[in-house]
């Protein structure tokens, strides 16, 4: 396993000078930042001590003259995961889903403690779920969509369509946003990255009933089954039929959306998945990591199980990771590794914020 020294490195310094960089135009794609990891020995770097680490991002900052202040023309959106209890019955037995706040709390605050409080919003999947922004089940599409799986129902459980929930975040997104000129990056959880990714690949690619290409700069997906969840988990929830059903692997739903709707970057710049080495819901992390071009990676240490990969705020590069720079690798190669990496919620919030 290869040990990297934490700001210079070339694996993710990019990443969190990406906010300055991108800004002014100075990189290209993700994908040619990423593709000279493999080309260069990592043994020709001279250790760098901290002191020195610290002076260099000081001096990234201050010479482009960009804060990490929130861009007023940007914004984060949260989408959540699934509820595999949440079914028509536990809807008329008045139970309510978690809230938005409270399933992203560890999330909002450590992007709020770096100023972008104001821009961030919650998006809500559920009848009754609250403390969201927006919930999608209030969410009207402008058009609605000929695609039988597009199509939405009420109330909103775990018996609705993924489908239909990236309809309607994909028009709610296009009028209060990209028609308006602004600009946004999609955190999904689980699930919710199936929503976002459908969202995308759906406007990408016209879809019946979706609006024009979003304005979506970055998409970061944490423990998203892209190509199907763990078969034991899903099949251990009585009640839980369209969304489970979706997520097993091999499903028409998946099917569409690795194939058609989302076999590409669909025009968002920044695409990175992560996964935990310990996520007993998705099952594989080549799995977390599959879908498009772009970016992969999972978690050898800390070993993120699938809830706990969106609740560690900690700063420290301390994380050993398996990492693909091109997503469509993950059934034909064996990622390499690499030491003192950042946390989870840091990787996130470097490819959120960038523009």
């Amino acid at each position: 396993m290869k040990t990297l020294t934490s700001l210079n490195t070339r694996v993710w310094k990019t990443a969190l000078a990406l906010f300055t960089a991108m800004t002014l135009g100075a990189f290209g794609s993700l994908e040619a930042q990423a593709a000279p990891v493999e080309e260069l020995e990592l043994d020709t770097f001279a250790p760098v001590d901290a002191a020195q680490e610290e002076a260099e991002l000081e001096r990234l900052i201050s010479a482009q003259a960009v804060s990490t202040q929130a861009v007023s023309t940007h914004y984060i959106l949260f989408i959540r995961g699934l509820d595999p209890y949440y079914n028509l019955n536990a809807y008329n037995n008045g139970t309510i889903p978690q809230a938005c706040d409270s399933y992203w709390s560890s999330a909002l605050q450590f992007f709020t403690n770096r100023g972008w409080g104001s821009q961030l919003r919650t998006i809500g999947i559920y009848s009754r779920q609250t403390g969201c922004y927006v919930n999608l089940a209030n969410v009207a599409p402008n058009q609605s969509s000929s695609l039988t799986i597009m199509q939405g129902s009420s109330p909103f459980t775990n018996a609705t369509s993924i489908g239909a929930l990236g309809h309607r975040l994909a028009w709610w997104i296009y009028n209060n946003y990209t028609s308006k000129g602004l600009t946004v990056s999609l955190v999904g959880h689980s699930m919710g990255g199936l929503v976002a990714r459908t969202a995308v690949g759906g406007s990408s690619k016209r879809l019946s009933g979706f609006p024009p290409p979003l304005l979506v700069k970055g998409m970061v997906l944490l423990g998203t089954p892209n190509n199907g969840a763990s078969a034991s988990y899903l099949g251990g929830f009585t009640g839980c039929t369209t969304q489970c059903a979706q997520m097993n692997s091999g499903s028409t739903f998946l099917n569409s959306l690795n194939n058609s709707w989302d076999n590409g970057n669909s025009g968002v710049t920044h695409r990175l998945n992560l996964i935990g080495s310990n996520d007993y819901v998705v099952g594989d992390v080549r799995s977390g990591a599959f879908g498009g071009s772009g970016v992969g990676l999972y978690f050898i240490s800390p070993a993120y199980d699938h809830g706990n990969i969106i609740t560690d705020q900690g700063t420290t590069s301390d994380a050993s990771i398996g990492y693909w720079t091109d997503r469509t690798q993950a059934y034909t190669l064996n990622p390499p590794k690499y030491q003192g990496q950042p946390r989870s919620l840091t990787w996130t919030y470097n490819w959120a914020i960038a523009q």
